[in-house]
């Protein structure tokens, strides 16, 4: 029953977007119309982008490593449990010695496999710079949108959230693993400064940051990075859409179907923001005016200051992410283009596997009589 109202819902979805289109054109005409419409836009284009590089990756790779430190201290916790002084001391020396073997595991994948990934990837933001800039527009103009909506109106319009607020399941800190080839990346946090290191082809950084998921260290090894001041100017200036990119990338690998999931309940809400009609998402971290606003998320008078917000990339990143996953399930709802009835019926997928999906001939509409 769940299932049937779930899919029911995304129906309705579209039904209430369908009325908006021209009544001469009949049900398939106005779902095909849609579809289009969705594949078009450059949220949906820069994501679909982004997701067949990471499927290639994927193909390229042997299977992902993953240094989970937190997850081996907490196993090692509870075999502490009950335990003597004695079988303490034993266990504690065995967990050191599988950290160490982990680390060096690490550190040969690292050297084996970063190097590559990251010229690819490169590669990549190179060929979608002109679309992480649509994308930027895209964003910009939803947020003018709800800056002219009285005070009163703006939550609603927006999503604020900020790792550590009751709201944070956006936020680059929560554990929401995933891989980008053979690299298994537990947090978003990770793969941020580990790019970052990347760009200046610093390495040995890059794999230290690899051993930690730690935000103060993080933070203190991205400040570390050597060969920033010669190569980092993309990095640097946020109108070459690189950092965008970046946390593209991280929302989108962390729903992949392999990590689908584990990640179910970052999933779930893309999915359900992407289908709202506004929504503008927003990082509220008081000390970050690049990927946030600059503002805490918990300010009294975050909305009233919508004009001091800063560039905002990790939430234009959810919001394009957020509108690809929820434009594909809507998507979904509609295959095969037909009426009410029969797409309620359909088997809807959350988000299709595929890159993207062949966009349908649009039949020309019938002319109107007078």
């Amino acid at each position: 029953q769940a299932q049937g109202d779930q899919e029911l819902s995304r129906v309705e979805t579209w039904q209430r977007t369908r009325q908006r289109l021209p009544e001469f054109l009949s049900i398939k005409q106005r779902d095909q119309t849609y579809t289009i419409h969705l594949m078009e836009h450059p949220f949906h284009r820069l994501c679909a982008a982004v997701d067949a590089w990471l499927v290639d990756r994927q193909r390229e790779s042997a299977a992902p490593f993953y240094l989970d430190k937190e997850a081996l201290n907490a196993e090692l916790n509870t075999a502490m449990q009950g335990a003597d002084k004695k079988q303490r001391k034993k266990l504690t020396q065995e967990y050191e010695a599988r950290r160490k073997e982990l680390e060096a595991q690490l550190e040969g994948v690292a050297a084996a496999e970063m190097p590559a990934l990251f010229r690819s990837f490169a590669a990549l933001h190179a060929e979608l710079r002109p679309l992480c800039e649509e994308v930027e527009a895209s964003c910009r103009a939803e947020r003018g949108a709800v800056a002219a909506l009285p005070a009163s109106e703006r939550p609603a319009a927006c999503r604020i959230f900020y790792d550590g607020t009751s709201d944070d399941v956006y936020s680059n800190f929560k554990p929401f693993r995933f891989a980008i080839g053979a690299v298994g990346f537990v947090k978003g946090e990770q793969f941020f400064h580990v790019a970052k290191a990347m760009l200046c082809n610093d390495l040995p950084s890059a794999t230290r940051m690899m051993l930690t998921t730690g935000g103060p260290k993080l933070r203190s090894l991205g400040r570390e990075v050597a060969n920033y001041a010669e190569l980092g100017a993309e990095w640097e200036d946020l109108d070459t859409g690189l950092l965008l990119l970046v946390c593209v990338v991280i929302k989108l690998a962390a729903v992949r179907p392999e990590a689908r999931e584990a990640n179910a309940r970052l999933l779930a809400e893309l999915v359900d923001d992407g289908r709202a009609e506004q929504l503008y998402i927003v990082e509220g971290a008081k000390d970050d005016c690049r990927c946030g606003i600059g503002i805490h998320a918990d300010a009294t008078d975050v909305h009233e200051r919508i004009g001091e917000w800063g560039r905002n990339q990790l939430g234009h990143a959810c919001r394009a992410v957020a509108r690809y996953v929820g434009g594909r399930s809507v998507l979904g709802a509609l295959a095969p283009a037909a009426e009410p009835a029969e797409a309620a019926g359909a088997q809807v997928a959350a988000a299709d596997e595929s890159a993207a999906v062949p966009a349908p001939e649009l039949t020309p509409a019938p002319e109107l009589t007078p």
